[in-house]
């Protein structure tokens, strides 16, 4: 089995959402921090996943020489009274005849997690997180759709809550996607990205702390040296730890395969970055095929 090999499911909140009210909220860390605390990850992982995998944000695992487990393991303790409380101080107290939030404006807190119907499979998972959110007065609903429309809308910045699979994250310089703007599949801020990608000519300015993981992932991009990498990016992660841009879910879910037992030289357990990529993280030039 490829150990760690499927990372954890990021939700990701639209930190360039067109409504001003929404993207007020989302900018608030203590939104962020008090949404993680109202997951129960363990239900999540019993029902969603057969009880194995463990409880973790977007961050390398580890077995990775980027690994920093004080962001790995950061704000995923269920907590409903730390997330009421927190919510409870940015202001958002009043609320409707059946418990359910109200913005700043008046109107009722909504929330919508959309995800392409490719992920269907992931149902269950989605339910419980729109659950647990509703639990602490943020009303959440669910809106599958086609793969292509949800690419529109994800695109044009019209979402307020997004959902994708995360990878392993063991090597995340390769494409640091959940730790900044980094390309188009950083869908907390995409009109960040295009910032990012004109050099200031188009988008939005990301606010200091995002600037600041752009400016060490470019002096990172010029160091020659692993451990100048590494130490770089941890200063990234730490960022992330701080702002949680991104929210983990259950991560470590390992991906059984079969072999024929013909086959000699795989590995019983082996450390990969993506399921897609396998067996390529199991050094296929090295198997042996015994014959009959």
């Amino acid at each position: 089995w490829l150990d760690g090999g499927d990372g954890t499911m990021a939700i990701t909140f639209n930190l360039n959402h067109k409504d001003p009210v929404l993207k007020q909220l989302f900018h608030d860390r203590r939104f962020r921090i008090a949404l993680s605390h109202a997951l129960d990850r363990q239900a999540q992982r019993e029902a969603a996943f057969l009880g194995v995998g463990e409880p973790r944000q977007i961050s390398p695992p580890p077995a990775s020489a980027y690994h920093v487990p004080e962001h790995a393991y950061g704000y995923i303790e269920y907590d409903p009274a730390l997330a009421n409380r927190l919510l409870d101080e940015m202001g958002l107290t009043a609320r409707d005849k059946n418990g359910h939030r109200l913005r700043p404006d008046g109107e009722p807190l909504v929330l919508h997690i959309e995800t392409s119907s490719t992920m269907l499979g992931a149902g269950k998972m989605f339910e419980l997180i729109a659950g647990d959110w509703t639990r602490v007065g943020v009303k959440t609903l669910i809106k599958h759709q086609a793969r292509q429309l949800y690419a529109q809308r994800r695109n044009a910045m019209l979402c307020d809550v997004m959902v994708w699979g995360g990878a392993g994250e063991i090597i995340p310089t390769l494409d640091p996607r959940w730790f900044l703007p980094y390309n188009t599949a950083s869908f907390f801020g995409l009109d960040y990205v295009r910032w990012f990608r004109s050099d200031g000519q188009k988008g939005e300015m990301p606010p200091p702390d995002m600037l600041r993981c752009i400016e060490l992932f470019r002096e990172l991009e010029r160091t020659i040296d692993e451990e100048g990498q590494i130490r770089l990016f941890k200063e990234i992660i730490e960022l992330n730890r701080k702002n949680l841009w991104v929210i983990g879910t259950v991560g470590a879910i390992p991906q059984i395969f079969i072999v024929n037992k013909r086959f000699r030289n795989v590995p019983e357990v082996a450390v990969g970055c993506w399921p897609l990529r396998t067996p390529g993280a199991t050094a296929p030039e090295s198997y042996a095929i015994e014959p009959n």
